[in-house]
This record gives structure tokens, sequence and C-alpha cells, in this order.
């Protein structure tokens, strides 16, 4: 654990001791139930597997929040998400069916729709028309991060390496999500997040077009450059493409033109082998023809010889005396 890791990790311990206090105080205030569960929430999402332990006391959190205060929708998101982190999918999508009511702004209905869709998603469910209708609304900005997108965020990452088959049907729901973010450096963070490199990069150009100045965006796009290519020839295409041009392409759109470039060349060797191979087969043809016709136009003589066998010396002789048959015995 580096310094960071510690900083991050004795921020928590002390937020988590703060909340215990003042649940101590008044049991009966839910909402400090979700606070406390969201920073167990947040420790789930950085590592995986899921440390079981906290992930019980994030549930259990969760869920008194909402017996104290259905109306928390936080405490649902967090609860979806928490469940989903544990791959307990059934039930994240029960908990998605029981909120519809429960949130209480445009923020919390988009995570709710979210995570719904990747919850039926992995649990192998249909997702119906009503399930898309907050994340296809385009017309809705998100303004918030929640723990419990982040963190889920974390586990479509995680979920690459598990089980890259599920995790290139739920990307696509992430990012519909993604879109919705007032800012390109929030874009650019999460499709890092979710390993959606190219995008990525895409967003951070974006996000120094809109503030040169900030140094969190020049540093992600650095990061995110090292990812996309280790070719310094394609690098430094990603780089010029980042340049505040109207001619300049996206990082995706290099990504096509590279691959076309790479296919333009290979058909080209292909070609070029198949044109080389047809003058050695016409080449070697001609060889063969021509000593061909040398074999039939060139005289040959052929030669017999037979031993020499000298027909006048006799036949050895055996001397069948010393062979002697005996009968059988029996016994």
């Amino acid at each position: 654990m580096d310094d960071s890791q510690m900083d991050e990790y004795l921020l928590i311990r002390s937020s988590i001791n703060d909340l215990n206090k003042q649940i101590e105080i008044n049991p009966d205030k839910a909402v400090n139930y979700r606070r406390r569960a969201d920073f167990r929430n947040f420790t789930l999402g950085s590592h995986f597997p899921c440390n079981e332990f906290v992930l019980h006391k994030a549930i259990e959190d969760y869920r008194v929040c909402i017996s104290k205060d259905p109306t928390v929708g936080l405490a649902w998101i967090g609860l979806i998400s928490v469940y989903i982190m544990a791959g307990d999918y059934d039930e994240a999508v029960s908990l998605y069916g029981q909120c519809t009511n429960y949130m209480s702004n445009d923020n919390e209905k988009i995570a709710r729709s979210m995570l719904g869709c990747i919850a039926l998603t992995l649990a192998g469910d249909k997702i119906e028309k009503e399930d898309l209708k907050e994340l296809s609304d385009t017309g809705l900005i998100i303004s918030r991060v929640f723990i419990g997108i982040t963190s889920t965020m974390s586990y479509l990452a995680y979920l690459q390496e598990k089980d890259k088959e599920q995790w290139n049907k739920v990307v696509p729901i992430a990012k519909m999500y993604i879109q919705h973010y007032e800012s390109w450096k929030l874009k650019a963070n999460s499709l890092n997040q979710i390993k959606s490199y190219y995008e990525a990069f895409d967003a951070s150009v974006k996000a120094l077009s809109e503030n040169p100045d900030d140094t969190g965006s020049g540093e992600l796009k650095k990061e995110l450059l090292k990812k996309v290519t280790n070719d310094r020839k394609v690098r430094a295409i990603f780089v010029a493409a980042s340049a505040k041009e109207p001619r300049g392409k996206t990082a995706l759109e290099v990504r096509k033109h590279i691959k076309q470039v790479n296919r333009s060349i290979i058909i080209a060797i292909l070609i070029l082998l198949g044109i080389v191979a047809i003058f050695v087969g016409v080449g070697t043809l001609a060889v063969l023809q021509k000593q061909d016709s040398k074999i039939r136009t060139t005289p040959t003589e052929t030669h017999f010889h037979l031993p020499d066998i000298d027909l006048l010396t006799p036949l050895p002789s055996f001397d069948m005396s010393d062979i002697i048959v005996s009968p059988p015995t029996f016994s």
C-alpha cells in the first residue's frame, strides 16, 4: 500500500468513525446509515473480488436506511450497485423494480436506469423499452457523480478480465450513462475507468479544449496515449489528432484509418507474393521442359555386366555322415 492509498484508507476510516458517533447520538437518522454504507461501497469498488465483511456491512447499512426512510434514493442506488459487485444479479434486478417511485431527481433516475439495465443484462433478462427511458433521454444532464455508480464502473473493468463476453454486453449501457455527464472531464475519467481508452482519449482532448489549463485532463491524456498504442509513429498520429484543428481526426477515426492502412498493406503483400509465385512457377516449368527436351534428344547406351562364373568349377560337396538324427523320446 503506497502513501496515497494509506491516506485514502485513513480518511475513510476516520469518516466511518465520525458516522458511528452520529448514529449513536441519533440512531433514527436514516441518511447517516446511507453515508456510512457509501464509504464502504467506495472501499468495495477499489478491490475485487469484494471483501465479504465490508460487503455485508454495506448491505446492512443500506437496508437499515431504507427501512427507516425508503425515499432516500441514493440508498437504493448504492444497494443495487453492491449486489451487482457481489455477483447477485437477481437481487439487484429485484431491488431495481422495488425502487421505481423513490427516485427524487433526474440524476437518480438515470443512475437507477443504468444499474437496472446492467443487472438485467448480467442476469440474462430482457431489457424493455421502459428500462431505457431515462438513459435514452439525451436532454437529461448528470451533474453529480454517485459512489454506487463509480464502484459499478470499477466492477465493469474487473468484469473485462473475468468475463469479457459479459463485459461487451454491458459496456454500451455504461457508455449511454456516461454521455449524460455535463463535462468532458467526467466523461474521459469514466470511459477510462471502464477501459474504453480510445473514446476516453477523445474526451480528454475535448476536456483540454474546454480548459487548456486543467492539469488533471492533461495527465489523463498522457496516460491514455500510452494505453492506446506503444508505437511511436502511431502515437504521433494521435498527438496530431488531438490538435485543435478543424480537420483533426478523433482517436477512433485514427484507429479505423490505421486498421484500413494495415489491411491494405497486407493485401498488397499477398498480391506481390502471388505474382512472385507465378514467376517462380513459370521459370521452374521452363527449366523442366528444357531438361526434358535434352533427355529426349540425347542418345543413350545401355551396358549390362554379368558376373564372371566359372562353369567348369564343381560345386562343393557336403559330408552327411556327421549328422545324426535321434528319434524323439516320450516320457
